[in-house]
């Protein structure tokens, strides 16, 4: 990790949950980390978020978030991920396969110009998480999936401490590489 990296952040169970985890567009939607934008702005490399919700719903989110899309490196929504598959890998395999999150690496490279080893992914779903593993990304996190224990607690992981580690290997990672 170090230059060329990027952050790739789910939405759903790590960003914002549902009161009874459902986060469905009509459910109440609630924010999970206070100081989410200061949290993001204090990281030092590129963020983008990558969510199976559709674009418009995604872009929903991120703007009650307090998020600002230009400063992210990119949002890529469900429609993105079945549009990278099909040109890639065609219709065949998307019916087969499904729509899954690591569909949208190639795209990611060509857009980002950042290789899937580069990659830094946040995720509550296991499967989302080793998928991206088996797919070449550099880092993958599973994080327990946020939700409202009862009206005034919500249960999630330290977004600070994360991303605080995850800034402490890249630093360890680039210094490794530079003394050899």
């Amino acid at each position: 990790m170090g230059a060329g990296s990027l952050l790739l952040i789910d939405l759903d169970g790590v960003l914002v949950t549902g009161s009874n985890g459902d986060s469905r567009i009509g459910q109440e939607i609630l924010r999970v980390h206070p100081n989410l934008a200061a949290e993001l702005d204090a990281f030092t490399f590129p963020i983008a978020i990558l969510t199976h919700r559709c674009r418009h719903e995604a872009h929903q989110l991120i703007a009650a978030l307090g998020l600002e899309t230009g400063k992210l490196a990119g949002v890529f929504s469900a429609n993105d991920i079945v549009f990278s598959d099909l040109s890639v890998n065609g219709l065949f395999s998307l019916l087969y396969r499904g729509s899954r999150k690591s569909r949208i690496l190639p795209s990611i490279s060509r857009r980002l110009n950042v290789h899937a080893a580069n990659i830094v992914f946040i995720d509550d779903k296991r499967g989302n998480v080793e998928d991206m593993a088996a797919h070449g990304v550099g880092l993958t996190v599973k994080v327990p999936s946020a939700r409202l224990q009862d009206e005034n607690n919500l249960l999630t992981f330290d977004l600070s401490d994360t991303l605080s580690r995850i800034q402490a290997r890249s630093e360890e990672h680039t210094s490794e590489l530079q003394s050899h």
